[in-house]
């Protein structure tokens, strides 16, 4: 992709003086985060992020309309303006820009960016149990550890195909509430 000198000059300004150089948090299973590095736009001026985004050759998120009910309330009171968010996240998406447009920007800007890269560089993710399981095994949320996965009853709606609890697990489980119930209602 050939993206012009002064589209990324340009690019580089409004970031200096509109974005915000962030870590992210994206929630990964039972509050294991995994951290990203992020770049965000947020204003009125849709003509401009859309022209932002094109600059950076299409990178980031589609661009979104901040519409929580405080800011829609506002908007329809008091006749604020439309807001609008564009983010760019990620290893490699946010990465790219940073470098893109670092030579074009503040010193303040300039620090942010290598704070950001070197904190990338760092940080290694939280990684979850299943993602180091041993060949033809699951983790077991409830007892801790990995069981072959013929003993987990399968559940579509994971990203595993297989429950979170094995089957011996989730029967005491089931007996517990069982008693619970019973012993509540008695």
């Amino acid at each position: 992709m050939d993206i012009k000198r002064e589209e990324i000059i340009w690019l580089a300004g409004l970031l200096e003086g509109e974005s915000c150089f962030s870590v992210g948090t994206r929630s990964v299973r039972r509050g294991v985060g995994r951290k990203f590095p992020r770049v965000q736009v947020n204003m009125c001026d849709l003509d401009v992020l859309e022209h932002a985004r094109k600059a950076s050759g299409g990178l980031g998120t589609p661009i979104q309309r901040v519409a929580t009910p405080s800011r829609l309330k506002k908007e329809k009171e008091y006749g604020w303006t439309p807001s609008y968010s564009w983010a760019v996240q990620g290893e490699t998406e946010a990465y790219a820009l940073m470098v893109m447009v670092y030579p074009w920007m503040g010193h303040r800007r300039k620090a942010r960016i290598r704070e950001l890269i070197e904190l990338f560089k760092e940080y290694v993710p939280d990684r979850h149990p299943n993602l180091d399981a041993p060949e033809g095994t699951h983790w077991c949320s409830a007892c801790e550890e990995y069981r072959d996965r013929n003993r987990f009853s399968p559940n579509p709606q994971r990203s595993s195909g297989l429950a979170s609890y094995c089957r011996r697990c989730r029967r005491v489980q089931y007996h517990a509430t069982k008693k619970a119930k019973h012993e509540f209602t008695v």
